[in-house]
């Protein structure tokens, strides 16, 4: 096998979990951080099974109350009615999200994961490989002791 393509799958998810991570902080940073509070779980449902979302209501800098629903869900609620959440809210806009790492970095973690992984296992097995070449060298490449003199 090739493990040229296994690397460079590996190292595009890398990058596209960098990607993803940096252009999170860079939101999370110039957002306004304000406490929020879940007020519903909203279900959603299609082919597949229901998922749960929350849906917040928190208060802007100014005084004007919003509210917003998740645009993550899961298969189980993870928050409860009542929950105190933070919201990171955009200041330009009206894009409102709630501060987890799971909820703001878990695609980046899970790429970045799978990507590492990926390229672990190409450097097992091209050093394995290599390891065991160096070792038992190819019936070809060996010189055998009858044709050496010619008898």
């Amino acid at each position: 096998m090739n493990w040229f393509w296994v690397a460079l799958v590996g190292i595009s998810f890398v990058l596209a979990a960098v990607f993803l991570a940096v252009r999170e902080h860079r939101w999370i940073r110039q957002a306004d951080v304000r406490p929020g509070l879940v007020v519903e779980i909203v279900e959603r449902r299609d082919s597949d099974g229901s998922t749960y979302a929350p849906h917040v209501r928190f208060e802007t800098r100014h005084g004007s109350a919003r509210e917003f629903t998740s645009d993550v869900s899961s298969s189980r609620p993870v928050f409860r009615v009542g929950d105190s959440v933070l919201v990171g809210h955009d200041l330009t806009s009206e894009d409102a999200r709630i501060l987890t790492f799971a909820q703001r970095y878990g695609v980046a973690s899970i790429l970045a994961s799978l990507g590492m992984g990926l390229l672990f296992l190409t450097g097992c097995f091209v050093l394995g490989n290599a390891w065991f070449l160096a070792r038992h060298p190819s019936p070809h490449n060996v010189t055998r002791p009858d044709s050496a003199g010619g008898m």
